[in-house]
């Protein structure tokens, strides 16, 4: 009776209490990747790849992608921030709200001047939701471009852009094949006994 106590009573300690890996931790800005990932310096010797929750910036190649990432160097860059860790994504990185040194929140920011998108697949913050209209209704950031492009559906053209030109880099034409079957002596002089 009493092992089973000692085996269960971690058990529900774990259960219980939020797990390390969603601690908050202090750490010094070291890169920005783009408008909504960075690297904090966790403990001076590990790097943590951070996505910021509740929105989704441009991405590099999209218009307004380079000052998206500007505007998030000169937020946190080179600066202490606070991570409250909310879990992993799908590639390993850390989603965590990131509190900047003067107490702002970053993704309240770059939604503030219209350099992310608030991401409502994934989060219902109707704080979010209002600070994207009113950069929307400012025209201010990329939502002074005619038609800007979510992220999410340039990633998924830019996937199928990739995928068909995967599919026709190994086909090759039917003139393309004969050429080198020829180059090949397919169809010159028989080599060999006849």
């Amino acid at each position: 009776m009493n092992i089973r106590k000692i085996l269960i009573a971690p058990i529900l300690v774990l259960a219980l209490v939020p797990s390390a890996a969603l601690a908050d931790f202090k750490g010094k800005c070291i890169k920005v990747k783009d408008g909504d990932t960075i690297v904090v310096l966790y403990k001076k010797d590990i790097q943590v790849d951070i996505r910021l929750n509740g929105i989704d910036a441009p991405e590099l190649k999209q218009p307004y992608g380079i000052d998206a990432k500007r505007f998030a160097e000169s937020l946190a860059y080179d600066k202490s921030v606070v991570v409250r860790d909310t879990g992993m994504d799908r590639y390993g990185r850390t989603m965590a709200w990131i509190t900047l040194p003067d107490g702002r929140d970053f993704s309240e920011e770059m939604l503030r001047v219209g350099y992310a998108w608030h991401y409502s697949q994934y989060d219902h913050s109707r704080k979010l939701a209002h600070l994207e209209h009113a950069a929307q209704d400012a025209q201010i950031g990329l939502w002074a471009d005619f038609n800007p492009i979510p992220p999410w559906d340039f990633r998924r053209e830019e996937k199928a852009a990739k995928d068909i030109r995967l599919r026709f880099r190994y086909r090759k034409s039917g003139a393309a094949k004969r050429k080198s079957r020829e180059k090949a002596g397919a169809f010159g002089e028989q080599i060999g006994p006849k």
